[in-house]
């Protein structure tokens, strides 16, 4: 069963105060089940997400970020380009989980270089998430754009 996601946001943009830290929930070691339409619907219904990373040590970092879904498949984009931590763990390793309460999603991420993916992935991030402000604007201009990553779901 799936569930919405609740963390707070403060200008359209993620509260990170609230989500930041570590988790206390299962390492990303091993693979985990994933049903692909949970995953897809929960991205696609919930505003912020919670994007689990596993740092070179093993630690899991839990950091509340934005999703949208384009044509059945899903997309995250770092809003920093490619400088953040979370970021820079996902692409490190490939993988990640999306979290929310009880229920986990195992995904795979690949670099979305195609011009047309990143144009409906913008239009994407402006229907979800419009009324955003700047937030939204830094999400869909500049090298931020280079930074987007599509996630599959892992299943067994």
């Amino acid at each position: 069963m799936t569930r919405h996601a609740s963390a707070a946001t403060t200008a359209g943009r993620p509260n990170l105060a609230e989500s930041r830290g570590h988790s206390r929930g299962p390492r990303l070691v091993g693979h985990h089940m994933t049903d692909s339409n949970a995953v897809i619907d929960y991205l696609d219904r919930t505003g912020t997400v919670r994007l689990a990373t596993q740092t070179q040590d093993g630690r899991e970092i839990v950091t509340p970020i934005w999703a949208v879904v384009v044509d059945g498949k899903a997309y995250i984009r770092n809003g920093y380009g490619d400088s953040s931590k979370w970021y820079a763990r996902i692409r490190r390793t490939g993988r990640a989980a999306f979290v929310d309460r009880g229920a986990r999603y195992d995904v795979t991420a690949d670099l979305a270089a195609d011009e047309q993916t990143n144009l409906a992935v913008d239009d994407a991030y402006s229907s979800k998430y419009a009324g955003s402000g700047s937030a939204l604007r830094m999400m869909i201009t500049g090298d931020v754009r280079t930074s987007t990553l599509r996630v599959t779901p892992v299943e067994s």
